[in-house]
């Protein structure tokens, strides 16, 4: 079968007359004609009902149209996902993103990358870290921003940026007035920490662990946000993220975050993409720009 003949087939079932259907294609009637006869014979029925100088589509003919306006747009569509896939202006970003990272990073990137490229869209997926690297390798995101960085050899990676960890307290806490903190200062506190397996849980259990504490862990939840918005309620203390250079990320009233003191208390984030996958042009100058983003 050929494409064009279902098109010039869509025109004589929308027009009812083959004349007309070849002047709106800009063909011979004859060429139109025998689009029609090829369909016909394929199928092995009539399509249309001669009536008079016009056509009318028969049951057969009805069935036939309703797939072929499905197929062409599908066909449409996938030409132009195509076509997309070589312009660096316009297309889909799949970006999958660590749940802390909603409230500033991914609105500041998206906000700076559409300024320039509007026509390009985000398919944005929130998840933790192993979920993410997952993803990447089931090619169900095109790149995730994640942290620690993946030891999958099958992936790149591109750091951004660090974050300092600091302990998140209400402000009238007593030890909201210091400049840092030690986290054996807050060993006895109720701590309302990430789930395992995400890389602030991991690195606090680090911390924990070559300090000789045993933290008093009450609550555990998969948001930064929800977190804060406990510690707000006066239920325990968190442990957030607070990247360099923005640190009124998550600034909220009540809310004080004071940098922890402890080695190695902080987290790389960074991009990743699979190194086999032939990316579409515009998510490789996506990259680009997260990483020159996070080095301004």
């Amino acid at each position: 079968m050929i494409v064009e003949d279902l098109r010039r087939f869509l025109v004589v079932a929308r027009t009812s007359n083959v004349t007309e259907a070849a002047e709106i294609l800009g063909l011979p009637q004859s060429t139109v004609s025998r689009a029609v006869i090829r369909l016909e014979e394929e199928y092995g029925f009539p399509l249309f009902d001669r009536i008079g100088r016009r056509v009318q589509l028969n049951l057969q003919g009805e069935a036939l149209r309703e797939h072929a306006v499905h197929a062409i747009e599908q066909l449409d569509a996938a030409s132009e996902s195509i076509a997309g896939a070589r312009d660096p202006d316009r297309g889909v970003v799949q970006l999958g993103f660590l749940n802390s990272l909603a409230t500033w990073l991914i609105p500041d990137l998206l906000r700076g990358f559409r300024s320039t490229r509007p026509l390009v869209d985000f398919l944005l997926r929130q998840d933790g870290p192993e979920a993410l690297v997952e993803a990447v390798n089931e090619r169900h995101v095109h790149v995730a921003l994640v942290s620690p960085m993946p030891q999958d050899r099958g992936l790149n990676w591109a750091k951004l940026h660090t974050e300092q960890l600091c302990v998140t307290l209400p402000s009238d806490h007593r030890l909201a007035g210091r400049d840092r903190v030690r986290l054996a200062e807050v060993e006895s506190e109720p701590l309302i920490l990430l789930r395992p397996a995400t890389s602030i849980r991991e690195t606090v259990a680090g911390l924990a662990t070559r300090a000789g504490l045993r933290l008093n862990l009450s609550i555990r939840d998969d948001h930064v946000n929800t977190l804060r918005s406990l510690v707000v309620a006066g239920i325990g203390l968190t442990v957030s993220p607070i990247p360099i250079g923005h640190p009124q990320a998550f600034a909220e009233r009540g809310l004080v975050d004071i940098p922890l003191e402890d080695e190695g208390a902080t987290r790389d984030v960074g991009i990743t993409w699979h190194r086999q996958v032939r990316l579409p042009a515009v998510v490789g100058r996506f990259i680009d720009y997260a990483v020159e983003y996070q080095s301004a």
